[in-house]
């Protein structure tokens, strides 16, 4: 069921949230890797299913925000990785997506909400706007002229939702390992009924 929580997009808030990489891979995953920056890949083999670009679903990670009564339409949420230069540089901002709308979880049976999206911007550049403030895991909302940089930025490229290719930085074998693990990862709990509650993911940060 579609939940309408209307907000005015003409002043869209921008929410950044940390998300594991391919830099947490196990050393022997890393390896087969195909992709240069591995900051840019998912950790597929623990945190395989969000952000959700290939399926316009954030559904899994960061339990409380998503369910929060203050979530809307039109709101930004950014997707923040540690590269292991963060004390150095700031967080680069991987990607981000603005919410269309809120649905029910689909797996949960408790209920929840699931953020979805139809499209998102995600970088290819070699320089990604960083934030250069501390992201915990409730997240930090952007200021007016941080949300100006990143929207303006030349590493950015916008791509629609779609299963078969991401984008054009992450390899296209590393995209179907992530594509692999996140369908194996849904069958596993819709197969055993487990309560989102029990099986959030808010360690993504770690």
């Amino acid at each position: 069921m579609t939940v309408r929580r209307s907000s005015n997009r003409g002043s869209s808030s921008a929410i950044a949230l940390i998300h594991q990489s391919g830099l947490d891979l196990s050393a022997e995953a890393r390896g087969l890797a195909f992709t240069h920056d591995l900051w840019r890949v998912k950790n597929w083999e623990h945190h395989p299913v969000d952000p959700g670009w290939e399926d316009g679903r954030y559904c899994l990670c960061h339990r409380a925000f998503r369910n929060s009564a203050t979530r809307r339409e039109g709101e930004i949420i950014v997707d923040c990785v540690n590269d292991r230069r963060v004390d150095e540089l700031g967080y680069p901002i991987r990607s981000y997506f603005e919410i269309h709308h809120l649905d029910s979880c689909k797996f949960s049976k408790r209920g929840g909400t699931d953020l979805v999206f139809h499209s998102y911007y995600f970088c290819d550049g070699e320089s990604p706007f960083r934030l250069k403030v501390k992201v915990g895991p409730s997240g930090i909302y952007l200021t007016p002229e941080q949300l100006s940089g990143l929207m303006t930025h030349l590493s950015y490229h916008r791509y629609d939702v779609n299963p078969e290719r991401g984008p054009r930085s992450i390899a296209l074998e590393d995209w179907q390992n992530m594509l692999m693990s996140k369908s194996n990862e849904k069958a596993r709990t819709l197969s055993r009924n487990v309560s989102q509650d029990q099986h959030d993911c808010d360690s993504c940060a770690e």
